[in-house]
């Protein structure tokens, strides 16, 4: 949970969250606490789940279909269950889900490292050694098909453009931002993480600034950043 709004209570926000997630799930997160952590401006839940293998390979998964799971399959089914969350709890005690941490370099902070945003330690709120195993499965099942398909290019731009046919190929968080865009918190940083996902799919930066100028635009002009930021995101994604 990322505070948004000078009055917040960040360990309230959490606990409510992981109430409804309960509810969702059959689980009483509230007896069977999971790892919360103060991540120095927020805090998080560590939910651990069945030892999953991700593969990339429809091979890999076929060997062995019991602890193996598409790693796109898993990255969306997490990204799903976050935005549903997002959209129950909206602005909760002052904080907001942060929905980019679906993307799973970005996932967690480390307890005992300073956040330089703050200057406050991370540390542990709740040790947990708890593994909720069957989870894993119920959140992948629970998630709805059309969730789990790689989703049709937003329309509005003109077509067959390059940036559109790595569409499917663009993790969720970059493809949520295309179709949607992004309130606050994480504006800026999925705004970077999309701009640098092109450019690692070989995207032109001419065309990745019409499509992120585009996604830019799609909450309204009181939540759009400056060309400028636009610039900036473009300039330190693609290195020119």
């Amino acid at each position: 949970m990322d505070p948004i709004e000078e009055e917040n209570d960040p360990a309230k926000a959490l606990d409510e969250a992981l109430e409804w997630f309960g509810l969702w799930t059959g689980i009483d997160f509230a007896l069977e606490r999971p790892i919360i952590i103060d991540s120095g401006r927020g805090m998080q839940a560590w939910i651990r789940l069945d030892d999953w293998a991700c593969a990339d390979s429809k091979e890999q998964i076929k060997a062995n279909p019991a602890t193996t799971i598409g790693r796109a399959i898993a990255r969306r089914a997490n990204g799903y269950w976050l935005k549903t969350l997002d959209e129950k709890l909206g602005v909760c005690h002052g904080c907001r889900i942060d929905t980019s941490v679906s993307d799973l370099p970005r996932v967690m902070r480390c307890p005992g490292t300073i956040n330089v945003k703050t200057g406050r330690a991370t540390r542990f709120v709740v040790p947990s050694t708890r593994v909720y195993t069957g989870l894993a499965h119920k959140l992948v099942t629970g998630t709805p098909k059309k969730a789990l398909e790689d989703p049709p290019a937003p329309e509005g731009i003109e077509p067959g453009q390059p940036w559109q046919s790595v569409f499917p190929h663009l993790t969720l968080m970059a493809q949520n931002y295309l179709r949607y865009g992004q309130e606050e918190p994480g504006r800026h940083k999925v705004m970077w993480h999309t701009a640098k996902k092109f450019f690692e799919l070989g995207v032109t930066r001419k065309e990745a600034k019409k499509a992120i100028r585009w996604a830019n635009a799609l909450r309204g002009s009181n939540m759009e950043l400056g060309l400028d930021q636009i610039e900036h995101a473009l300039v330190t994604a693609y290195g020119a």
